[in-house]
């Protein structure tokens, strides 16, 4: 069985509301990443951009 590694990412300067990215992340938190690329290419926000390209 694969290890589950876990990482942490972050984005500074960002103008965005907290409340608002932390709507697309709850889409994709616990997802493949694979997974969360496709969810994050159909999501029409802004944030969703952002999580891309963090990601």
């Amino acid at each position: 069985m694969m290890e589950v590694k876990e990482a942490k990412a972050k984005v500074i300067r960002i103008r965005i509301t907290p409340r608002k990215m932390r709507l697309t992340a709850d889409l994709i938190r616990g997802k493949r990443v694979d997974q969360a690329f496709s969810i994050l290419r159909f999501v029409p926000r802004k944030s969703a951009r952002i999580l891309h390209k963090l990601l």
